[in-house]
């Protein structure tokens, strides 16, 4: 079996897939998503469909907070 060598360009704004979002009453809205290239900033906007908003914060699974994502990090 042959692995392949995959890589994305950090240096790039990101692009990804939203997984799943949520209205949360004390954190507002929140997104579950994959970053599949590029990096993704605190304060960064997001785009899906019409809708759109503004990165507040990264927490990765464990809830350690995040001021960049970058692409193959499981982050909510």
């Amino acid at each position: 079996m042959k692995l392949q060598e995959l890589r994305a360009n950090p240096q790039r704004n990101a692009k990804g897939t939203v997984i799943e979002a949520s209205l949360d009453k004390a954190k507002g809205p929140l997104a579950t998503l994959v970053v599949q290239n590029g990096t993704l900033n605190k304060a960064d906007i997001i785009v899906c469909g019409e809708a759109f908003g503004k990165v507040g914060f990264l927490i990765t699974y464990l809830s350690h907070i995040l001021y960049r994502k970058y692409f193959g990090k499981a982050t909510l």
